[in-house]
């Protein structure tokens, strides 16, 4: 099974897991200053096993996006 990188340093890289869902296509016209606010991981010193958790769900989903139906995807 093949692993895609999430994180990349260049501010304009759409990252393969957004790209994959089509989330682009669902967030266009909002701001994005707003979105980030709502979807930025929490400081390191603040619910640090939330972060751990939501960094290993999304390594488990890149893992297992190539499987997945395009139904749910959406």
């Amino acid at each position: 099974m093949k692993t895609i990188l999430l994180f990349n340093s260049d501010p304009h890289y759409l990252n393969a897991l957004l790209m994959k869902t089509k989330w682009a296509n669902y967030v266009k016209g909002l701001d994005p200053d707003e979105l980030y606010l709502l979807v930025r991981l929490p400081r390191a010193d603040k619910f640090p096993l939330l972060k751990e958790t939501v960094e290993w769900i999304i390594e488990v989903a890149m893992i297992y996006i190539e499987g997945t139906p395009e139904i749910i995807l959406q």
